[in-house]
């Protein structure tokens, strides 16, 4: 046997990095953009996103078009989950779209901008109270999830998520941008 030649590896542990980063965004964007459908078809949803994001997604970016990863894998992602909606959809035989995803696929770019940096780097804007919060109700399918994580009740999960929301409501406020409250923090 061929030992695995070190360029092959190297390129394996970027891969593996680049799916890393995806991950957090997938799940946070499967709970806004699939959160009407059972958790089935949002788990066979999300590893169909992950198939292409290894087959095609990650390998397409290009760091010369001077877009940000991050920026790239959310608006990839995103389209590749409103693709998996709407086949989803046309197999319930609801072939129209909910009013609420409008705002998904053509948001106000100012406040998409607000939402990604507080996602991105929560610290700059929440309590270190919350930032753990938002990662952990971020990193977890639902609510009971985190508070295992958190170590807190399932109630007190709730609670602080209401906390949680009302200050990235006032985040937008404050901005005079649009706060969608239809879009949930976890499932």
């Amino acid at each position: 046997m061929r030992p695995v030649p070190e360029s092959a590896l190297h390129g394996q542990t970027e891969l593996q990095q680049k799916l890393s980063r995806a991950e957090p965004i997938l799940r946070y964007l499967c709970r806004v953009i699939l959160r009407r459908f059972d958790h089935a078809d949002v788990e066979d949803a999300a590893q169909s996103i992950r198939i292409k994001l290894w087959q095609t997604i990650i390998p397409e970016f290009d760091p010369a078009r001077g877009i940000p990863f991050d920026q790239y894998l959310t608006v990839t992602i995103r389209h590749a989950l409103i693709d998996e909606r709407r086949r989803l959809l046309a197999r319930d035989g609801n072939d129209s779209e909910p009013t609420d995803v409008l705002a998904i696929i053509d948001p106000d770019a100012d406040a998409e901008a607000l939402g990604r940096s507080i996602l991105a780097r929560p610290e700059q804007y929440l309590s270190k109270a919350m930032v753990r919060l938002l990662r952990a109700l971020m990193e977890s399918p639902t609510r009971g999830d985190a508070a295992k994580k958190l170590g807190m009740t399932t109630g007190s999960v709730y609670v602080q998520s209401s906390v949680l929301k009302q200050q990235i409501r006032q985040l937008f406020e404050n901005q005079n941008l649009r706060f969608d409250p239809s879009v949930r923090t976890a499932g």
